[in-house]
């Protein structure tokens, strides 16, 4: 869930509502993890009206962004809130507190950090702003810094330690509504307009690289494994603010955009092929979506449009990037009223996303294969000088590969002399620049592209006749309105190279587009420097299917059956059939650790099998095995799959993300002397450091006494709320599965972060006992807490219809819970659902409890449990 929104942004948050509002976000955040769904805490610019006006009741209004008059700026999608400036301290503190109170709230640890709309400085540029005394004084130290007492003078400042910048302006004959105009089209006629914009953008640029480390060591601090994530919707390219916003920092690990794809227009989307190379260039992955307007209101008015969605899509996922699954889409008109949600109707978008995703093997890891350059410069882009982009929209529609040269400047300090790009220009075909390349570009620049004039062609929007004849034909069609996309595996050099084709062949009348049937595909040699001999073709709704290729004058020639929005053609120099790229053997950085079993004459129970992802990657088809020295059977397993094959056990379950752990249990039964069984991580060379043998007892009565006394190695990653570990109470939390459909030996599903735990916990059981009962606490927080319950059968018969009870005595109290009916109101009762109030020999079942606390920051109380079977 890549925009998750925080409760701050919620309208009804207050104070008073700040736990019980966190406590439903981080019940939400491990049910997202138990079923290996990553959620991106979202921290807020915009968003943020509550929040902050309940944090700083009394002063918030000392951080709001000012314009020439000293106003307040009012935000036009949120009528009535008002803009913050990020240059003051408390709007500072306040995005701390998002990170701090909010994304980690109790040892809540999000799958990455995303920061969205970085409204407040410096985009309000164009709204007139920012004029507070927090920005202009950071803008006084940037002129300091880098301006000589004589360059400063030329500028008209005597006297930097007094200089007034609105001030300035008013002693020239600026006002607001002059000043507004100017600055809403960036004009360069105000004074120290260049240099303002400047630093706008070089002082957010660092700061929200600074917040972004910032972030990463909260995480750390809150245990995650490895280093978080963490991205920004600041705009890779920002055609209304003019790349003021754009954060380059190495601090940020991806990109997320809302991007016009001129929607409104009702045709397959052009300019957005410049972002798609931008992202390239930029080398960090970007996910995207259409901008609220014009794009989600035009569909939200005109839904019947679907297939302008679906290009889309096809068209972002073919250059290497993702289009979020549009789901309930805000949209905002200055001009139609009530700002529509745009819904999906079920089923309209699910085939070509499960194409995706059964053929991500087409995708993973592939990069633009392209003999073509384009020159982007960053200075005509601020000076909306925007050529490229229908240059780059015209190299698509001709089915021209390219890929993006960056001309840029101290916005941007990307340079063609760069070694990575002047490699590049030695071993393109042809490089491309426009009239605005030589407008803008510095003479350094000019210089180094000189070098090459004989392979450069220019594009003129008024007369691209002889322009793409210029360029090498690397791929023809015999159809018209159908855009192609040529990829290569990074790494794998017997992978397929792959070719996509989109079809942009819309018909507005009908909302639909329309199917190309029989048409001929050719690919110069040239284009993946290989002959191709052999294809097969890919289609969402489709079986893949093998295409007859002809070879003749270095040349490969198709016969494509049919396209309707999306196909995908795997290419291969070799004949015959084609070989998927090799996924690489996936290494995790697990560890497994044995808790107590319970073995008798000729059967066993092992209780706590726990695994723990250690490493920064999730840990997706991941399997341990278990040596018992012995030939074993299974009878029952919980918490994940077990299999068998002679004396080794394999064991596997549901993806674990970095940090994350489960604890799986299960029955048996040996055929000798089981004593002593190993947990071992397969490459791991044996049992080695990441394994460890269990404790083990001879009869079930004498193990279950130890439980509360031996502590599991994943206890020095979770929170130290509590001086004492259970074997049995590993550090993951129990998001179990209620389906009545899962079968024993997945039905208790119980990953979550370790980092989040406390691994405190009770036991109840006698030597006449049926069963042990434990209560342990997973979670805790200032006000609140999660707890596990557990009830294993410790003998050989089956427990029916199980009861329990407990009460707290420190005014705790149950606020929800799941896998168990409850009933009371301290004193509790709880008894099974219809799918675990049975509990077999050796079988342990397990209930959530979720509670607030009688009271705050004190540990989490764990109360007596009382039942007949574990009196």
């Amino acid at each position: 869930m890549l925009w998750g929104f925080l409760p701050p942004t919620f309208s009804g948050y207050s104070l008073e509502t700040h736990d019980t509002h966190h406590s439903n976000y981080l019940n939400g955040l491990l049910n997202h993890q138990a079923i290996g769904v990553e959620f991106t805490a979202r921290i807020e610019w915009d968003v943020i009206w509550e929040g902050m006006t309940a944090q700083f009741q009394d002063t918030y209004q000392q951080a709001f962004a000012l314009d020439f008059e000293g106003n307040p700026v009012e935000i036009p999608w949120f009528p009535g809130h008002f803009f913050f400036s990020t240059h003051h301290p408390i709007f500072q503190q306040y995005l701390q507190w998002q990170i701090t109170e909010s994304a980690f709230y109790g040892n809540a640890v999000p799958g990455s950090i995303l920061f969205d709309s970085q409204q407040s400085t410096p985009a309000l540029y164009v709204h007139g702003a920012d004029f507070s005394d927090a920005c202009q004084s950071d803008f006084n130290t940037w002129l300091t810094e880098r301006f000589s007492d004589l360059e400063l003078s030329g500028f008209g400042i005597n006297d930097i330690t007094t200089f007034d910048y609105r001030a300035h302006l008013l002693a020239l004959g600026w006002d607001k509504s002059a000043y507004n105009t100017a600055a809403a089209n960036n004009n360069a006629a105000i004074p120290l307009s260049n240099e303002f914009r400047l630093f706008l953008q070089q002082w957010n640029n660092h700061y929200m690289g600074e917040l972004a480390i910032f972030a990463k060591s909260q995480a750390a601090q809150q245990g995650f494994a490895g280093e978080i994530a963490v991205g920004t919707s600041a705009p890779v390219l920002d055609p209304f603010y003019q790349g003021i916003r754009m954060v380059h920092h190495e601090a940020f690990d991806f990109f997320v955009q809302e991007f016009t794809h001129e929607a409104d227009l009702n045709q397959p989307a052009s300019l957005v092929m410049i972002m798609y190379k931008m992202a390239d260039a930029i080398g960090k992955p970007v996910a995207l979506t259409g901008q609220p307007w014009p794009d989600w209101n035009t569909m939200a008015l005109n839904p019947e449009r679907v297939d302008l969605i679906k290009s889309w899509i096809a068209q972002a996922y073919a250059n290497g990037a993702q289009f979020m699954v549009p789901h309930d889409m805000w949209s905002f008109s200055q001009t139609s009223p009530g700002n529509p949600i745009y819904r999906l109707k079920p089923g309209e978008l699910e085939t070509i996303y499960g194409f995706i995703d059964e053929q991500s093997q087409l995708f993973d890891d592939y990069q633009a294969v392209a003999n073509v350059g384009l020159v982007y410069v960053h200075k005509a882009y601020r000076n909306n000088a925007l050529d490229v982009y229908n240059a780059a929209s015209e190299l698509m529609e001709n089915n021209i590969s390219f890929e993006l040269l960056i001309a840029g400047d101290d916005w941007w300090p990307k340079r063609l002399s760069d070694s990575d790009q002047d490699a590049k220009m030695q071993t393109l075909t042809a490089l491309v620049t426009t009239d605005a390349t030589a407008q803008y570009i510095d003479p350094d620049q000019q210089n180094l592209l000189n070098g090459y004039i004989g392979k450069t062609a220019v594009w003129n929007a008024s007369d691209t006749s002889g322009f793409f004849n210029s360029l090498p034909q690397e791929i023809s069609l015999s159809e018209n309105n159908i855009a192609t996309f040529a990829r290569q595996h990074k790494t794998d050099i017997d992978a397929p190279f792959v070719l996509h084709l989109v079809n942009r062949h819309y018909d507005a009348l009908s909302s639909t587009t329309l199917r190309k049937e029989n048409f001929t595909l050719t690919i110069n040699h040239e284009l993946f420097d290989s002959t191709l001999r052999s294809a097969r073709y890919y289609q969402p709704g489709r079986a893949a299917q093998d295409i007859a290729v002809e070879v003749l004058a270095g040349q490969s020639t198709l016969s494509i059956p049919v396209l309707d929005a999306w196909g995908i053609l795997a290419l291969s120099a070799e004949e015959g059939e084609i070989v998927d790229p090799q996924e690489p053997e996936p290494v995790f950085d697990l560890s497994c650790t044995l808790g107590n079993a319970d073995i008798w004459n000729s059967g066993f129970v092992l209780n706590n099998v726990l695994v723990t992802n250690n490493g920064l990657e999730q840990a997706a088809d991941w399997s341990v095995l278990i040596d018992a020295g012995v030939p074993v059977q299974i009878s029952n397993a919980w918490g994940g799959s077990v299999s068998v094959t002679g004396e080794v056990i394999t064991v596997s379950g549901n993806p674990l993300a970095p940090g994350q752990s489960v604890n799986i249990g299960m029955q048996g039964s040996h055929g000798g002397d089981f004593s002593n069984p190993e947990c071992v991580v397969p490459g791991e060379g044996g049992s080695g450091s990441s394994s460890s043998s269990s404790s083990s007892s001879s009869s079930s009565s004498s193990s279950s006494s130890s439980s509360s006394s031996s502590s599991s190695s994943s206890s020095s990653s979770s929170s130290s709320s509590s001086s004492s570990s259970s074997s049995s109470s590993s550090s993951s939390s129990s998001s179990s599965s209620s389906s009545s459909s899962s079968s024993s030996s997945s039905s208790s599903s119980s990953s979550s972060s370790s980092s989040s735990s406390s691994s405190s916990s009770s036991s109840s059981s006698s030597g006449g006992a049926l069963a042990r009962c434990e209560y342990v606490i997973q979670n805790e927080w200032n006000t609140g807490f999660t707890a596990a319950i557990r009830i294993t059968n410790t003998q050989s018969v089956t427990i029916n219809d199980w009861q329990l009870g407990w009460q707290y005595s420190d005014g705790s109290r149950r606020t929800g819970g799941w896998n168990a009916v409850v009933s009371g109101d301290n004193p509790y009762a709880a008894h099974g659902l219809s799918w675990n109030r049975n509990i077999a020999p050796g079988q342990t079942v397990e209930f959530g409890v979720q509670g607030e606390k009688g009271a705050a920051n004190q540990p989490a109380q764990i109360p007596v449990l009382s039942s007949d079977i574990c009196p």
